[in-house]
């Protein structure tokens, strides 16, 4: 890889600051209020606290950036992978919820990201040297990646090929994979790179390691609906949109209640009134379940799961904690450009249906056969990104 110079760099960073004050300064009144100012000042002295304690230990860090609960969750695999290793790293969240969760974790050495100037990154980029640079799916901000580049090599891990329509935008990311020691695509890229590479989702290594850890609740479940004697059908990350259809499916085909056990897990705990009331007549018959972290749960026991987000310009939710357990899936027919979901309905996992006709006949059809298996794949993305970096003399990525 060709280092950039550093006067080029230097400049980018120069123009994108001055850009960024003067956005500050237009928008002043609101933005001296603004929730993420005053998040950064109180993360500045835990940041400080933090990079003492690397310094101090004499190695040089990994610095991972993520963005907030589900991109940390998909870069879980390699921050342990990096622990198991003995290599320290800084993790960076954007967000609040973010760091809650990695807290809720115990995770060692988080920090909450300062404001994105180039300067601000600088300081934290001068006082603790980076060993590598890693950006987990897609928050490419300009100030952490100058900076980057100018000092360590950058990797993109779990990067989405997808269309960008603002074309700025997409210059930038286009740019920037160039740049890159690798960038590892979960789906195709567009365009071939020497630097790119398919490697998969880590959420895969992730979502198997909380099939074993959660192995118990997974049971009593299991257990607690062999009772009903009838196949399940789960409804996750579901809208009020999601629970309508369903209640067409019910009206048009009551019988199905017979051979099937409805469950509903709304998008959001909050959203339980508001998807009963669109079930109508039907939410006696359909189980509302809103607790938190549930869903994963209700997804392992699934013959067929009714992925969410599908009938509305949401677009559908992810399909891989279902695709795991071997559930045979549903959604509307939005895919919302989600690489795991094309993929699932390239391989004849996913069904996209536009009404309840179309839903009645694929549960029609898969009443009459057995679960199938889950998934057998046994590659570990993870594995394969960690020894790409850290040990690339080792592995064949081509």
């Amino acid at each position: 890889m060709n280092r950039l110079p550093k006067t080029f760099l230097y400049c980018c960073g120069i123009t994108y600051d001055t850009c960024c004050i003067l956005l500050l300064i237009l928008g002043a009144p609101a933005l001296l209020f603004s929730k993420k100012l005053r998040q950064y000042f109180r993360s500045r002295g835990q940041l400080i606290d933090i990079i003492s304690l690397i310094n101090t230990s004499g190695d040089k860090p990994v610095f991972i950036y993520c963005s907030s609960i589900g991109e940390l969750e998909q870069a879980l695999p390699l921050i342990g992978k990096m622990k198991s290793a003995s290599i320290p790293c800084i993790i960076f969240v954007h967000s609040e919820n973010g760091m809650r969760h990695a807290q809720n974790l115990n995770l060692e050495h988080v920090a909450l990201t300062p404001l994105d100037f180039f300067f601000n990154w600088l300081w934290i980029f001068r006082t603790c040297p980076p060993r590598v640079c890693i950006i987990n799916r897609h928050e490419c901000w300009p100030g952490f990646v100058l900076n980057a580049l100018n000092v360590s090599p950058l990797y993109l891990i779990n990067t989405v090929e997808k269309s960008y329509g603002n074309a700025i935008y997409r210059t930038y990311i286009q740019w920037l994979r160039r740049q890159c020691a690798a960038v590892f695509f979960v789906n195709n890229p567009l365009k071939k790179g020497a630097n790119f590479f398919i490697s998969g989702d880590t959420r895969i290594d992730r979502l198997r390691e909380r099939r074993i850890i959660e192995s118990q609740s997974i049971a009593t479940l299991k257990a607690l609906l062999e009772g009903h004697h009838k196949k399940v059908l789960v409804l996750g990350n579901a809208y009020n949109e999601d629970a309508a259809i369903l209640s067409q499916v019910l009206r048009l085909k009551p019988e199905i209640l017979e051979r099937w056990y409805c469950v509903i897990v709304p998008a959001r705990p909050e959203m339980a009134h508001e998807v009963q009331t669109a079930l109508g007549v039907c939410s006696g018959d359909v189980e509302v379940d809103a607790s938190f972290g549930k869903l994963f749960t209700w997804y392992q026991c699934a013959d067929a799961a009714w992925i969410g987000g599908g009938f509305n310009n949401k677009g559908i939710h992810n399909t891989l904690e279902a695709l795991i357990a071997g559930a045979v899936l549903l959604s509307g027919p939005n895919l919302a450009q989600q690489p795991d979901a094309i993929m699932a309905v390239q391989n004849g996992l996913l069904y996209t249906c536009s009404n309840a006709e179309e839903c009645i006949r694929v549960l029609e059809l898969r009443v009459q056969l057995s679960k199938p298996e889950a998934s057998s794949q046994t590659s570990s993305p993870t594995d394969l990104i960690f020894n790409s970096i850290f040990h690339p003399n080792s592995v064949s990525i081509n």
